[in-house]
């Protein structure tokens, strides 16, 4: 029966069919909810009794416990999550020791078991399909009944086929009106146990309410992204008017989830940035997301995971800077430091036992190190139930005072009821289930948390965002209904593998072919302008690199759309603006930095300005152990002490024939060392390791053995250098000393590098040229000391009697060098082009340096922050983007 009239008439019209012993049934739990708070809503003050709701699987189980209180021996009612972890059981022991998506599989195939029961279809009917994948799927289903016969079991797909051979429950049964609500199609099973119910004298009605829309229109969009942004203006400009039931549908909306939660909360919340209050949400959005994704849940995962033998960095970082784990908040500036500390200790595994062994050293959070004491001192070599895994948990997560010491947000609360929930379920497996390892169960436990979606329960919003089913069988004042192009709108058949097709289609099951799908889509669609008094189609017609076009259902509507302009920088006018044109000066008598500082300027103010002056510094990324940052570290590391034993060249070839012996003893020793101070003990590992460096340093040591006589002036020795306020702490690799007292500054390189880079305008390769300047009128070379595997050499610039091997000559740079120094200084400078610089060259190049250097430090002391980067590669590996923003001011200028 369709009730075509206004909806609180349609509300009216249904309470008036109501008496005492009628029972309304929904297709599910979500629409009961929505109708019975409709017509709470509606007759709150009247007399009238609400009537008595029950989704589809509640009315069948109350039916069912009517029945088993009349007989001693019945079957058990399996929930959902019994049934399929009996097939999953058996799935794993017919399947092939290969296969290893047993989850996926296990969902196919109770799948398809569930479609033969509701749809009333033979199984003899797939046993003439000879195709292996059929055979197995009767081999398994066979399996899974004859347990469930065993045992005594039945599941919900086999509730209303026993209900019909067992008929003495109708003889009990009050009620004599049933109302099935919002059903779009009914089952062949369930139509046979009304039509049985029926002849019981039972009354049985299909209600649907139908509101046709007076508007009807779509439109094309340009792409996805202006689709999504100008829905959202739609729904902010009805919400603005005062309308109470307001829906955006989307066909596929766990794929753009976020990024139209986002605009939402863009747009409704523009005036709210800088709120501290709990917002109430003008919008909801289902679907939700994995209860495991959200961190309250993810620091159970972690805490479980960390009692591993091996844990990936990611995981004890996360656990360590959890909130969620007790005294977090009295230690989170240490734990902040230390979960740093770690990143630069350890690599992509490491143990608790390691990071015990830190936190001892560190001695920085006792709480910390008393938590994860008892993290280690859990036991997870055991073979237990569920249950008393669940036990051991939940006392290991008490001792560790999870969820925190803070107080827990509505949605957090939410949050921890679901996870007890979800405990819960798991709980109900345990009479299945043998003793498992602790693996198997923390494999059980993430797999559920991850099937189970997290949707904050909030009082009902005026703007609804949601998917087709969630929206099928409500009524709403004004509808969107988006992306719909013909490759979306009809969605894609897609069969279930274990059925034949020509089976799927002669029953019509859900998804089997492209005639179904029309079908489901032609009465969603007429379902849905059949529940709003406007709707609104929409699709875009560009996606990535493909065109679309609108689909058949909706181009009776298409009309061209007049969109609604957004200033988008009015639209955030009450925003403070930072204006980058104020220059912000260091008042202090002194500031402290690395070298590296004059490289950040010159690269960008802004990034200088945030490391610097904010102390907004980046996480380093996690290192693998074979980095070319650790490689790096190593290579200076064994250098060092191997050249603590020779004095200079002089030294190098009186020992000659030891050289090779003594580096490769000294590179074990230091390789060795290094590893082991950062918990690195695989031997195998490290003895590869000391041997590619070894043949790295001996292939070196020849380059060294071929230069002229030179003495070691300085190894890894710390400098200070001032510039007016500025003070540079500099560590310099190495400074070699020829027989003549000059000298040549050396830094290892294991990358591939270039001197051309002190010569570029922009100079953001300073660190050399800032050497000189500890040294004044003494540096005729500086070089690279280049460790590459493809290039062991020299790189750099010299005098004609200070060169080194590699070097070239430098005649085909003369013009550059003029450049640089003519730029620098604003004279005009003339080096001849000989093949080395000349002594007075040099210098005047180094006092460009100086004056380049100056300039650079004094615009960062005067507190020039301007983000003005020298390319884009600089923004690409700066990880400041949210503080500085730049991209999105000019984005916002340039529309």
């Amino acid at each position: 029966m369709t009730i075509n009239m206004d909806f609180k008439e349609q509300l009216n019209n249904l309470a008036s069919q109501c008496h005492d012993n009628t029972i309304i049934i929904t297709p599910n739990q979500r629409l009961k909810t929505y109708l019975l708070n409709e017509i709470e809503a509606t007759f709150y003050d009247s007399a009238w009794t609400t009537p008595k709701l029950l989704s589809l699987s509640e009315w069948l189980t109350e039916t069912y416990q009517s029945y088993i209180f009349q007989k001693e021996t019945n079957p058990l009612l399996l929930s959902q999550i019994q049934a399929h972890y009996i097939l999953q059981q058996i799935t794993s022991t017919e399947a092939d020791s290969f296969i290893s998506n047993i989850q996926t599989i296990t969902d196919k195939l109770f799948s398809a078991w569930e479609y033969l029961k509701l749809w009333n279809i033979p199984i003899d009917e797939i046993k003439q399909y000879t195709q292996e994948d059929y055979q197995w799927f009767i081999r398994v289903a066979a399996q899974f009944e004859k347990h469930l016969t065993q045992h005594k079991y039945i599941t919900p797909a086999q509730l209303p086929d026993f209900l019909l051979k067992n008929l003495a429950w109708m003889k009990q049964i009050t009620t004599n009106q049933l109302l099935f609500f919002g059903f779009d199609e009914i089952t062949p099973q369930i139509s046979r146990l009304c039509e049985k119910i029926k002849l019981n004298h039972v009354n049985i009605e299909f209600i649907t309410f139908n509101t046709p829309a007076k508007q009807i229109k779509a439109h094309a969009f340009i792409n996805k992204e202006e689709e999504i942004e100008q829905m959202t203006n739609w729904a902010y400009e009805h919400y603005r008017q005062g309308k109470k039931r307001i829906a955006c549908i989307i066909p596929e909306l766990l794929t753009h989830r976020k990024t139209i939660f986002n605009a939402f909360a863009k747009k409704f919340y523009q005036n709210h940035f800088f709120t501290t209050q709990q917002l109430k949400a003008p919008f909801s959005i289902t679907g939700g997301e994995p209860l495991s994704d959200f961190p309250l849940i993810r620091t159970v995962l972690a805490v479980l995971k960390c009692a591993q033998y091996r844990i990936d960095f990611s995981t004890i970082n996360y656990m360590i800077l959890s909130p969620y784990i007790g005294e977090a908040t009295n230690e989170h500036n240490e734990r902040s430091l230390f979960a740093e500390k770690i990143r630069e200790h350890v690599f992509l595994e490491v143990s608790l036992k390691q990071v015990i062994s830190l936190l001892n050293n560190d001695n920085s959070c006792p709480n910390l190190l008393q938590q994860l004491q008892i993290i280690q001192s859990f036991n997870i070599n055991q073979f237990l139930s569920i249950n008393s895994w669940i036990m051991k948990i939940s006392s290991l997560l008490k001792k560790l005072q999870w969820p925190g010491d803070r107080t827990l947000s509505s949605n957090e609360y939410q949050q921890l009821t679901k996870f007890d929930s979800c405990l819960k379920l798991l709980s109900s497996l345990n009479f299945l289930s043998d003793n498992m390892s602790f693996t198997k169960f923390l494999n059980l436990l993430i797999t559920k948390l991850n099937s189970q979606l997290f949707q904050p329960e909030n009082e009902t919003s005026p703007v609804q965002i949601l998917g087709i089913l969630e929206a099928a069988g409500q009524q709403f004042d004004t509808i969107w209904f988006m992306d719909l192009t013909d490759e979306h709108w009809p969605t894609n058949a897609n069969p279930n593998p274990f059925i034949p097709a020509e089976i799927q289609r002669k029953y019509k099951l859900p998804h089997a072919n492209a005639e179904r799908e029309l079908q489901f889509a032609q009465n969603i669609q007429t379902r849905f302008m059949q529940s709003c008094h406007e709707i609104i189609f929409s699709w875009s017609e560009n996606s990535e690199n493909t065109t679309n076009q609108a689909s058949a259902l909706i181009r009776p509507y298409i009309m061209t759309y007049q969109m609604q302009s957004v200033d988008s920088i009015t639209a955030h006018k009450n925003l403070p603006v930072i204006s980058f044109n104020d220059t912000i000066p260091i008042t202090s008598s002194e500031f402290a930095a690395d070298s590296y500082l004059i490289k950040k300027q010159a690269e960008c103010p802004f990034q200088a300005f945030a490391h610097y002056r904010l102390k907004a510094k980046a996480f380093d990324k996690i290192n693998f152990i074979t980095s070319k940052k650790h490689r790096g570290i190593l290579l200076h590391y064994v250098l060092q002490n191997f050249w603590q034993s020779y004095s200079g060249l002089v030294d190098l070839k009186k020992n000659k024939f030891k050289l090779n012996d003594t580096l490769l003893e000294q590179t074990k020793k230091y390789v060795h060392k290094y590893y082991q101070s950062i918990y690195i003990d695989n031997s195998d590992f490290i003895a590869l390791e000391s041997q590619r460096i070894y043949q790295v340093l001996n292939n070196w040591l020849e380059v060294e053995l071929a230069r002229d006589d030179f003495d070691i002036y300085e190894i890894e020795k710390s400098h200070t250098l001032f510039i007016d306020k500025l003070k540079l702490r500099l560590r310099v690799d190495r400074v070699d000393q020829l027989h003549n007292g000059n000298l040549i500054i050396i830094d290892y390189k294991t990358g591939l590098s270039s001197e051309k880079k002190w010569l570029d305008s922009n100079f953001v390769e300073p660190q050399l040229p800032i050497y000189c300047l500890l040294f004044p009128h003494q540096v005729v070379g500086l070089a690279f000391a280049q460790l590459h595997a493809e290039s062991i050499t020299f790189k750099g610039l010299t005098i004609e009697n200070a060169s080194l091997p590699g070097i070239e000559k430098q005649k085909n740079i003369t013009g550059t060098i003029n450049q640089f120094i003519s730029n620098v200084t604003g004279q005009e400078c003339a080096i001849s082009s000989n093949n080395y610089l000349t002594l007075p060259e040099m210098f005047s190049l180094q006092h460009a340096w100086k004056l380049k250097i100056q300039d650079i430090a004094n615009n960062f002391l005067q507190g020039v922050n301007q983000p003005q980067p020298i390319n884009q590669q600089i923004c690409t590996f700066c990880q400041r983007e949210s503080l500085c923003r730049v991209h999105n001011i000019k984005r916002i200028f340039t529309q």
